[in-house]
């Protein structure tokens, strides 16, 4: 792996203890950096992003994007069961996307909420609670609450709750982007009637 200090332009290397001494969630370079890594002691990393390739046994690549619509909820089990199985063995786990604040915090709350028993708020407030910036996009919010509803055995060929997720998030877009339109008109007509004034 390369070192983080041949990438000039990438953030420094960032984690957060989410289970201590056990479960840390990250940022890519705290995964490239593998000074930083020995000194957590990492032995096991979930890459949750499409710029890593498998290093072995030891490192599970969930190559998914940060989009509301892509589908996360596929990947848990494989996930969750990667962590039980690293912490069991007595490992340490660091858990990372780009910058560790919608992707990874995702499948962090997945293990959180199989384990013990969590719903997703509840989850999230947990990691929040040690890594302020997180900030799951709604559509891997809406799939850690059907996670929770499946049992935390989601079906592949059950797509029935693709369908209502995929309307549930574009009516969710769509009421951001109104909102946002509102915004944008108002802050014209504010701007038109400064001008006004001043004249």
């Amino acid at each position: 792996m390369y070192s983080v200090r041949t990438q000039p332009n990438r953030p420094p290397p960032s984690s957060s203890e989410i289970i201590d001494g056990k479960l840390y969630l990250g940022n890519l370079s705290a995964n490239l950096d593998a000074d930083y890594r020995e000194k957590l002691g990492i032995t096991h990393v979930v890459s949750v992003c499409t710029d890593c390739s498998s290093t072995g046994p030891n490192h599970l690549v969930i190559s998914v994007d940060d989009n509301e619509y892509e589908d996360i909820l596929v990947h848990m089990p494989k996930a969750v069961e990667f962590i039980h199985r690293a912490l069991e063995e007595g490992g340490k786990v660091l858990v990372h996307c780009v910058m560790g604040v919608s992707r990874s915090p995702t499948i962090v709350a997945a293990y959180l909420m199989k384990t013990r028993e969590w719903d997703a708020m509840r989850a999230l407030d947990h990691i929040k609670a040690r890594r302020r910036e997180i900030l799951p996009n709604y559509g891997f919010f809406k799939q850690l609450q059907v996670y929770a509803k499946c049992q935390y055995n989601p079906k592949p060929t059950d797509r029935s709750w693709k369908r209502r997720f995929t309307q549930e998030v574009t009516r969710y877009l769509g009421y951001l982007d109104d909102v946002g339109n509102y915004h944008r008109g108002q802050a014209l007509h504010d701007e038109v009637r400064d001008n006004r004034t001043c004249e």
